[in-house]
Parts: structure tokens; sequence; C-alpha cells
């Protein structure tokens, strides 16, 4: 949707890998989990989610 241009929305992105967001166009960014994948992606691994709560 961000990329044909739809107007009116404000998109946000969120993933755990700091390179997958840092090359995404998206201006609005949230990096999940910082402490636990320190930047990495968490690989599809549920284990990691259940570490941050």
């Amino acid at each position: 949707m961000y990329e044909k241009g739809i107007h009116g929305v404000d998109f946000v992105i969120c993933n755990t890998d700091a390179q997958t967001l840092n090359n995404n166009p998206v201006s609005n960014k949230v990096q999940l989990g910082v402490s636990i994948t320190e930047g990495l992606g968490a690989g599809a691994d549920p284990e990691v989610e259940k570490k941050r709560n």
C-alpha cells in the first residue's frame, strides 16, 4: 500500500531487525525487543517474545 502511494494513511513498520527497518522507506518505525535481540531479527522464534514478558 505504501508503494502504491495511498494517501490519507499513516504507515508504521514494526520489526526486531534494525537492518530491515533501515532499508524500509516508511518513515514511522518501531524496533521491537532491542534488549533481547540486540537489533537482530528474532528468527521467527516465539521463545524470543516469551522472554520479553
